[in-house]
Formats: C-alpha cells, sequence, structure tokens
C-alpha cells in the first residue's frame, strides 16, 4: 500500500481523500489513460477536447508557441479534462522552453560557470514561474547530465558541468527555485544518460526495440526515427 501521506507525495487528509475518492470512481479505461502523455501535435479545439474526453490522458507535452497560444490551448485541456492535466514544458534554459516569447536566460553551462548556486535558483524560479503564467505545472527540467564524453551528441552546452559535484549543487538549486512557484514541479534529466553515453538516447530506444525485435528491418527509415 502507498503511502499518500509520505516522501514523496506529502498530502495531507484532503488530499489523500481526493486521490482515493477519484480513482475509485474512474473506469478501466480512464485509468488506462492516465498511464499516457501525449505530445500535442495541434492545438486546434477539437483535437485536444477528444484527447481528454475520448482518451483521457494523464498529461500533455505541447509544441512550442507563443504565450497567449500556449495559455489558451492549456485552459482547453484543464477546463475539459475530467481529472486535471500534468501540463510539461521545457525551461532546462529559461522562460522560453514554455513558449517562444518567454524569458530566455541561458544555457545551463553558462550558470555552471559562474560557481554560484544563486544563479541557478533564480532560473528556476523565473523559468516556471513564466510557464506557470501559462498554465504549465511540470518542467522537464533542470539538466542534470554530467557532460563526462565529449563523443556525446546531444549534451554540449544544455549541462551544468562535467563536475559531478557542480551540478548536484545547480540541480538542487534548480529545484528549491522552481518550488517557488506553488503546484510547480520539475524533473531531472537525463542522468545519468546522455552525459556519459555515447548516442542520442532520443533515437537509441527506437533503435535498439528495431534490431531487438526479430523479422524488424533497421531501414534507413528507422534510424532517422
Amino acid at each position: 500500500m502507498v503511502d499518500l501521506r509520505a516522501n514523496p507525495f506529502f498530502l495531507d487528509d484532503e488530499g489523500v481523500a481526493w486521490v482515493k475518492n477519484t480513482i475509485a470512481g474512474m473506469t478501466l479505461e480512464e485509468k488506462i489513460g492516465q498511464l499516457f502523455f501525449n505530445m500535442g501535435s495541434s492545438r486546434e479545439e477539437s483535437y485536444l477536447k477528444e484527447s481528454v474526453q475520448k482518451y483521457h490522458i494523464g498529461g500533455v507535452r505541447y509544441n512550442p508557441g507563443k504565450s497567449d497560444e500556449i495559455y489558451e490551448q492549456n485552459r482547453i485541456l484543464q477546463e475539459n479534462a475530467k481529472i486535471p492535466l500534468i501540463i510539461a514544458c521545457n525551461t532546462e534554459g529559461g522562460g522560453n522552453g514554455a513558449c517562444t516569447d518567454g524569458t530566455e536566460i541561458g544555457m545551463p553551462v553558462k550558470i555552471g560557470a559562474t560557481g554560484d548556486e544563486k544563479y541557478a535558483y533564480e532560473m528556476g524560479r523565473i523559468a516556471n514561474k513564466e510557464a506557470a503564467a501559462i498554465g504549465c505545472n511540470l518542467s522537464f527540467a533542470p539538466l542534470s547530465d554530467i557532460n563526462q564524453n565529449w563523443r556525446n551528441p546531444v549534451i554540449s552546452k544544455r549541462c551544468f558541468s562535467n563536475d559531478p559535484d557542480v551540478v548536484a549543487r545547480m540541480t538542487q538549486a534548480y529545484f528549491k527555485g522552481t518550488h517557488e512557484n506553488a503546484g510547480f514541479g520539475c524533473a531531472a534529466k537525463h542522468f545519468p544518460g546522455d552525459g556519459i553515453d555515447e548516442r542520442d538516447q532520443h533515437l537509441s530506444p527506437v533503435l535498439t526495440a528495431r534490431t531487438a525485435i526479430p523479422g524488424w528491418p533497421l531501414t534507413e527509415k528507422c534510424t532517422k526515427a
């Protein structure tokens, strides 16, 4: 039995009751839908409504757009969802990861180079304050890879440092800044992942799956998936 009052949930009695009552009132199809996080491909109202009303998705990660577009998208999603959605952005370098007209603060390598956690704290606080203002409640940040493999094709300036201690301090500071925004969370990525691996992990799981399944040829189209 999961203790919803303990780490990492820390719910009070009212919160625990809401969770239990909500789950008790869900159909099997709704429970399955909550397992899926949709990469939104459209901001058309009919598409957004179908995503939550027909497929009962648990969350969404959307394509970039201006703040007014994202705000309207998130409003439609939440107003039509039976269960409040997780709406994620990617504010690893500033509020511009939540909307194209958000504040660009700077890639993490610049923050790490200062050696001062206050800058990571402020990036987390400011970037996700902007994200929260347009209806987001989760960031896929901070990027906490340790950049110790120069062959990796993805990380580069996206990480704080190649020093584990610097990465740990900056990551924790970003967390603290983010959590100044009530109801907003963040998810560290991709540790240990891309900073050590020589592959692009956006692609390697796809390639691994295709090569591991007998009869599933690794075509040129597959390699560009």
